[in-house]
């Protein structure tokens, strides 16, 4: 992984006379003066060095900030559009053995809702399972949707034997 942030071209490595990158990159305990130095013993050490060097001090942060910071995080950061919303299209296979057989949905997910499911697996249901995918196309690809959805719907047609909660852990953690 450090290797890979640390990508250079070849000829500038070769101009510096260094066989690689990797070769540059050591351990900062072997340029410590006390080796038997903790980690919480350095940041104290590194902090003290940053702080006369280049005049730091520490942040506290008030009550007020504090506040300010909640309220940011519940407003944007605990959000569905932030945490589901901006994530990239994804396909996502999921499967369960019930007692009455297995389930497996395959889901395509883009800009975090469904935009197609297909079911398949050796379960018995009087009703085309072609009907809940089609209900599923659209909605966010987050438990609660999925669960306002099925609970229309009789899940017993569906899938023979199994709860509504079961595919519903099926198909979203």
């Amino acid at each position: 992984v450090l290797a890979n942030a640390l990508k250079v071209s070849k000829d500038k490595i070769e101009s510096k006379g260094i066989k690689s990158v990797r070769s540059r990159v050591t351990n900062i305990k072997n340029h410590l003066p006390n080796q038997e130095m903790t980690v919480a013993d350095f940041v104290v050490a590194l902090k003290k060095y940053m702080s006369e060097k280049y005049e730091m001090t520490d942040f506290v942060a008030t009550e007020e900030d504090e506040k300010a910071i909640l309220a940011i995080q519940e407003e944007k950061n605990n959000s569905w559009d932030w945490v589901y919303g901006k994530n990239p299209d994804f396909n996502i296979k999921r499967n369960r053995r019930l007692k009455t057989g297995k389930i497996e949905a395959n889901i395509m997910v883009e800009q975090g809702a469904i935009t197609s499911i297909k079911f398949f697996g050796d379960f018995f249901g009087v009703m085309d399972v072609e009907d809940i995918a089609k209900k599923l196309v659209g909605v966010k690809y987050q438990k609660e949707d999925i669960q306002k959805v099925l609970e229309q719907i009789d899940i017993n047609s569906y899938f023979l034997g199994a709860t509504l909660e079961e595919v519903i852990d099926i198909l979203v953690d």
